[in-house]
């Protein structure tokens, strides 16, 4: 439904017989088709892919205001501009109802990975300064980014595999306060300065 919806958006923009192919190289980005890419730093709201997609056109036309098609190194280049509309985002929607959600902030950059253990948050949150607020424990508050979709965490499967969970994607599942694996939302990894390397 996104992908027509921005499928919509290009038409009106570039005509009727114009496609997301039609602007994309084809290249793929870290294996991963370039829609997939981009959907996984936005959350899958429509807003904030249309804002990936603003700020990648803008990327784009600074490069080559001739010949509109999105190239891998463009996509890199929107990332860290795409990556502070998020933060701003997320604030605006946070900072009412968690004053002190910039602490657990800090605590994810200390640890410096997308991918990280509840052991690594605990460590992390302790290690702030004593005299900050801190409204909620080190558990509250991992439960907490789960539910403004902030980070995922880790679910087996009854087929011995497991995938991530995230509040966004699955708006019936709950915490799991059991879990012990968990991963930042990809769309803050430049704002944060994160390695995505798996833990």
């Amino acid at each position: 439904q996104l992908f027509g919806l921005i499928e919509k958006r290009i038409q009106v923009l570039l005509g009727d017989d114009c496609a997301w192919e039609d602007i994309d190289d084809g290249k793929r980005i870290n294996k991963q088709p370039k829609w997939k890419h981009i959907i996984e730093r936005t959350l899958m709201r429509p807003r904030d892919a249309i804002s990936f997609l603003n700020i990648l056109l803008e990327t784009t036309k600074k490069r080559n205001d001739e010949n509109l098609v999105f190239e891998n190194r463009d996509v890199v280049d929107a990332r860290p501009k795409y990556s502070e509309y998020l933060k701003l985002e997320l604030d605006d929607e946070i900072l009412t109802h968690w004053g002190d959600w910039e602490v657990c902030l800090q605590s994810l950059s200390r640890i410096g990975k997308i991918y990280f253990t509840k052991e690594d948050y605990v460590s992390a949150y302790a290690s702030i300064n004593a005299g900050v607020k801190k409204t909620y424990s080190e558990e509250q508050s991992l439960e907490e980014l789960y539910n403004f979709s902030v980070i995922e965490y880790e679910a087996r499967s009854g087929y011995g595999g497991s995938g991530w969970k995230s509040k966004f994607a699955n708006p019936e599942l709950g915490w799991d306060a059991n879990a012990n694996r968990f991963k930042v939302h990809l769309g803050l990894k430049e704002y944060m300065k994160l390695k995505e390397e798996r833990s």
